[in-house]
């Protein structure tokens, strides 16, 4: 219920969004004020994060699909609410066809109600990429695949 209300409440969607109860909002602020570490609204893959645009800067504004083309760079991008003061540890890993081949860390802190972060990885070999968000304890939160065909 409260990745719900947080997703609800949060301004990255667009069109129209139901209106929260009081109870669901106030079990978001509290655990925003209150609580101790991140939790994970959405994590997806991302074809390209907006620099320019004021109305869009710094959300994914293209995703992938299962597919991606040899060369392509694609970011795991990574929504979230940190409580206030908090900081949160996670780690971004690429593995090619079961080989870990990045590692790279995250820190999310608790300065906006939404934290975004994402990492870039350059898709340079045909065959699977899973790409895995991990905990600072190694736990995988989150886990995606993208194939890139050997013709491509």
């Amino acid at each position: 219920m409260l990745l719900t209300t947080l997703l609800l409440t949060t301004s990255i969607y667009a069109g129209q969004v139901p209106e929260p109860s009081a109870k669901e909002v106030k079990t978001v602020l509290d655990y925003y004020y209150q609580g101790e570490r991140p939790i994970l609204a959405e994590v997806y893959l991302c074809a390209k994060v907006e620099e320019k645009d004021k109305e869009t800067k710094h959300n994914c504004v293209e995703r992938f699909g299962s597919t991606a083309a040899k060369g392509d760079v694609v970011y795991v991008y990574i929504v979230a609410m940190v409580p206030r003061k908090q900081k949160g540890e996670l780690m971004v890993q690429a593995i090619h066809d079961g080989v870990v081949r990045s590692t790279k860390d995250i820190t999310l802190t608790g300065r906006w109600f939404r934290s975004r972060a994402w990492r870039a990885f350059a898709l340079r070999k045909p065959g699977k990429w899973d790409f895995k968000v991990l905990g600072g304890s190694g736990k995988i939160l989150r886990q995606m695949t993208v194939n890139v065909p050997a013709d491509s």
